[in-house]
């Protein structure tokens, strides 16, 4: 059985445009991607002895869907939104369990590549040794130059292993809403609801393209979601990341929630991060090529015989520090450099270094 959530859990709906919704679905998530990720805030130690709560084998299932640059554990959000809301655990362990293993894979294939729709049965296609269509090997040379050999030999992995790694991550996500996360939500909630309460007195004085400027992190949206629901959903553990789900009438995005508890405390974060995203000779290389102009994340991945999630990831971290504009176009993730934003980082520096004590 698992543990039900606390009674003060709303949606609160707010400014006619858009909805807040505040559901441990999307931090119980989150929380199991964070403490894999390298690029969170969160310390070393803490995501250690969180890892220590689960069982050896949920351990293993943890590394399977959240350690790697697939992050198919992360692509589960897609799932949550064929709930209506308030999105409860519950609920969504409840789909999970009813939910067909051929959808449950093809879902989180599909939004590994949401540019790529061919992705799943083409990946089918050839793990079954059947054969291709002319579109399919056109696809296929592309899915070539998308992905590492390691990367498509852990997909083939999924694919064979589809039934038991179904059932595992459903054991993982039970496992740690029981041992662990039913509590901390509990937590993390007061954080939730001053974020939501900080969204609706902003609503009142700006606009959805204010808003949106505001939270979404460098995300720049297209003009496709007009007509589309939105839902901003605060998130304790998305901090500093701010991820974005879409379904056929709604669009999810998914916003920090922490607010630091002072502007100094804000400032070193802030700078921090941005010298931890330049501290990688990859990134520079890719703030490099950015300054001659716009590039979209496959022409980077070729540039840098890099396979397209490890793109993904190094660009997650320089949005996330302020040193890039990511733009969702057809179906492809486009970015350009923020060029003042070096500038801007070694003032802040400067501010630091010299503050009187």
């Amino acid at each position: 059985m698992t543990k039900s959530i606390p009674q003060s859990l709303r949606v609160v709906e707010t400014h006619g445009d858009f909805k807040i919704e505040m559901s441990p679905v999307y931090d119980l998530l989150l929380s199991l991607y964070v403490i894999s990720s390298t690029a969170s805030d969160l310390k070393p130690g803490w995501a250690r002895s969180v890892k220590r709560k689960l069982q050896p084998s949920s351990r293993k299932t943890l590394r399977y869907f959240f350690e790697t640059e697939e992050h198919l554990g992360l692509n589960a959000l897609a799932l949550a939104l064929r709930l209506p809301p308030p999105r409860m655990v519950e609920d969504f362990l409840h789909l999970l369990e009813k939910l067909d293993t051929e959808d449950f894979v093809h879902t989180l294939l599909a939004r590994l590549d949401p540019a790529m729709p061919l992705l799943p049965s083409l990946l089918h296609h050839l793990w079954e040794k059947r054969k291709l269509t002319e579109e399919e090997r056109r696809a296929l040379k592309e899915l070539q130059g998308r992905y590492s050999v390691e990367t498509l030999s852990r997909l083939e992995a999924f694919h064979k292993h589809r039934e038991e790694l179904h059932k595992d991550f459903i054991v993982l996500l039970s496992e740690y809403w029981i041992g662990f996360f039913s509590h901390e939500f509990e937590r993390i909630l007061p954080e939730l609801e001053g974020s939501a309460k900080r969204l609706q007195e902003m609503a009142r004085l700006s606009s959805m393209t204010e808003i949106l400027s505001q939270i979404a992190g460098g995300l720049i949206l297209p003009a496709t979601l007009s007509g589309k629901q939105f839902t901003f959903a605060p998130s304790f553990y998305s901090t500093p990341f701010v991820f974005n789900q879409s379904s056929e009438k709604e669009f999810l995005l998914i916003f920090p929630a922490r607010s630091p508890r002072n502007q100094d405390e804000a400032a070193k974060g802030e700078v921090i991060r941005a010298l931890r995203a330049l501290a990688d000779p990859t990134r520079l290389e890719i703030v490099r090529l950015l300054a001659q102009r716009e590039m979209y994340a496959l022409e980077l991945a070729r540039l840098l015989s890099l396979a397209h999630p490890t793109i993904l990831h190094h660009m997650a971290t320089l949005r996330v520090a302020g040193f890039v504009q990511t733009e969702l176009r057809g179906g492809n993730s486009y970015y350009r450099l923020q060029s003042e934003r070096a500038n801007e980082v070694f003032q802040q520096l400067n501010v630091l270094l010299t503050k009187q004590l």
